[in-house]
């Protein structure tokens, strides 16, 4: 940092979005992928745990920390869903009740069957105030589906097909990226 005449410092750095307005984007994100609609109740209880201070401090450091590039968002419901037989309308229901739980952590790691989960991953350092918050970060739907099942159907319905139309249109056939471009398709298949 460098001192200006005034005795303030100019940072050179980039300013860090700012973690309410990042709580505000998690609340209209996260309930839209995990549920398909943004629920009043479970906008609160992600709001509410967003802003507790083990959570809040996660966040803070997801945003600001260039070795943090992962923030995950977990949702838990504690009724068992033998007793949700009865359709989509009594799981709203209960989710309606408050027994619906959200957790924030850094790490990414398979904790439970019954646990769905919004992963985001910073395509920098750190996630900046004067940028699009959706712009700088890659969202990744977790479900309770088994995580061979998940990597295997990002793998093979997405990163793949991606990665083959990119070198299909780049066009480019010199020998490096042909051998590259081979060790990845076979790595991804």
């Amino acid at each position: 940092m460098e001192s200006t005449a005034d005795g303030g410092d100019n940072q050179s750095s980039t300013s860090v979005v700012e973690a309410r307005d990042f709580i505000k984007f998690i609340v209209r994100v996260v309930p839209a992928i995990l549920e398909g609609e943004t629920g009043e109740s479970n906008s609160h209880e992600l709001r509410n745990a967003c802003n507790s201070a083990e959570y809040f401090e996660c966040i803070k450091k997801f945003l600001s920390d260039s070795q943090i590039r992962a923030l995950i968002v977990s949702k838990s419901v504690l009724k068992d869903e033998e007793e949700d037989s009865s359709g989509t309308d009594s799981a709203t229901e209960s989710e309606r009740d408050g027994r619906v739980t959200y957790s924030i952590h850094l790490n990414v790691q398979y904790t439970a069957p019954k646990l769905i989960s919004v992963g985001f991953i910073k395509r920098s350092g750190v996630v900046e105030a004067d940028k699009k918050i959706a712009s700088q970060l890659r969202v990744l739907n977790l479900s309770d589906d088994s995580p061979f099942e998940t990597l295997h159907s990002f793998v093979s319905n997405a990163i793949a097909p991606y990665f083959k139309s990119f070198v299909k249109t780049s066009g480019k056939a010199d020998r490096t990226n042909e051998c590259f471009n081979n060790n990845i398709q076979v790595f991804l298949l």
